[in-house]
């Protein structure tokens, strides 16, 4: 996954008010170079 796809993934769930997959998603793109 590329950053803009992650960028992407984590507006959908902002919108959606769901913190804790975004979080784990957060803390796995800072792992991905």
């Amino acid at each position: 996954m590329t950053s803009s796809h992650i960028f992407s993934i984590c507006g959908v769930f902002s919108r959606q008010k769901n913190w804790i997959p975004l979080i784990i998603l957060i803390a796995f793109g800072l792992h991905i170079p």
